[in-house]
């Protein structure tokens, strides 16, 4: 018997917030929502609609909030996006018709709440970044992405669509040249996708593995690398999950996986050294759009923030020893040596010559004649 000592990891999930998500809300409702207003809200009316000053939250943090249809120059229908005071979620509802677009294609609009940082400077000017989260603060050069251990993000979400309408809901970031403010990268991690991924040429560079957990269930999940250039020139990267989260629940996620991956590839591939790399927002939204000309969908947005190492799920890794016990069974071959004894019974043959003596007296002859009789007794002697 032989004894094998095999270790196996497993990783435990110890969650301190874990709770049940009760029924999604309809279209309706979410419109609903959305269109009312009540004192101390702040809410758009139309697209392409911005903020001057950043909502303040009762825990001390601050936002951004845009309804951002950067593709959209026309339609028929009604927007609205609102914040809302005395429960601080927000509200999102659009419903158009014979929309217009300024560069075609099916992605149209990509309205955001930005819970750190700023969009990229060339864009934003001298807009202040928001956030006031303990543990990351954006915009922050991407060196000091290496020294955290994780960055989890927690989401709690709705979203409803109708059936002609592509919408994807998730994580978006964005990545600067801190030298110029330019946009340098644009990233999503979706909970769900509708697109497939990045709209138009697109190419798979492997894969990362984060842990998610999923209305309190944990998950070690596969996402799927997907990178292009985008028609503004900045590198575009995707992480698509092995399976669809769902499209109403609270996601809690670990982007750090993601990030280190974004560095790389902002590095090896788009060109750009780590000195010129800063990581400048981080948003949580919809990129949507349609195959036709009308969308109708809507979410709302419960809760969106990166938990503090105290609020984060405590991760556990575990080793467990295994010892598996192996019975081996040995065949043996054996030759055996048999010895016979064998009687042989021989028959010889044997010739026996008889000489005989003449006499004879004639001259010279007689000594030689006997001598010559002589030597044939040792002749036949030799050839028995």
């Amino acid at each position: 018997m032989k004894a094998i000592q095999k270790a196996s990891m497993f990783v435990f999930v110890f969650v301190l917030m874990v709770s049940t998500y009760a029924s999604a809300m309809t279209l309706p409702e979410i419109r609903q929502i959305a269109a009312s207003v009540e004192e101390g809200d702040v809410q758009f009316t139309w697209w392409d609609q911005w903020l001057e000053e950043p909502i303040q939250l009762s825990d001390g943090r601050t936002v951004w909030m845009q309804t951002n249809f950067w593709n959209i120059v026309g339609g028929e229908g009604e927007v609205f996006m609102r914040f809302i005071k005395q429960t601080e979620d927000f509200a999102f509802y659009v419903d158009l018709n014979n929309v217009q677009t300024q560069w075609g294609g099916i992605a149209w609009a990509t309205p955001e709440v930005i819970i750190e940082g700023r969009a990229p400077a060339q864009w934003w000017g001298d807009k202040a970044p928001v956030g006031g989260h303990e543990y990351l603060t954006l915009p922050m050069p991407a060196a000091e992405i290496s020294n955290y251990d994780s960055i989890w993000v927690k989401v709690k979400y709705d979203v409803a669509k109708r059936e002609d309408t592509l919408v994807r809901f998730g994580i978006n970031l964005w990545f600067e040249d801190p030298s110029t403010g330019a946009p340098i990268g644009e990233l999503y991690v979706p909970f769900f996708d509708d697109f497939g991924g990045i709209v138009g040429d697109r190419t798979e560079v492997g894969e990362v593995t984060s842990t998610v957990i999923i209305n309190g269930e944990m998950k070690n999940m596969k996402f799927t690398i997907q990178r292009a250039i985008s028609g503004g020139g900045w590198g575009v990267l995707l992480f698509m999950p092995e399976e669809q989260l769902p499209q109403s629940g609270e996601v809690i996620i670990d982007i750090k996986p993601m990030m280190d991956k974004v560095v790389e590839q902002m590095r090896d591939f788009f060109g750009m050294p780590l000195e010129n790399q800063q990581w400048t927002s981080i948003s949580v939204g919809s990129y949507s759009g349609s195959e036709g000309t009308a969308f109708n969908y809507g979410w709302i947005i419960y809760e969106a923030k990166i938990l503090s190492p105290s609020e984060a799920p405590q991760v556990i890794k575990t080793v467990v020893t295994e010892t598996v016990t192996i019975t081996k069974t040995k065949t043996e071959t054996k030759t055996e040596t048999k010895t016979e004894t064998i009687t042989e019974t021989k028959t010889e043959t044997k010739t026996e010559t008889v000489t005989q003596t003449v006499t004879e007296t004639q001259g010279i002859c007689g000594p030689v004649a006997f001598l010559g009789l002589a030597l044939i007794p040792l002749v036949l002697r030799r050839k028995k």
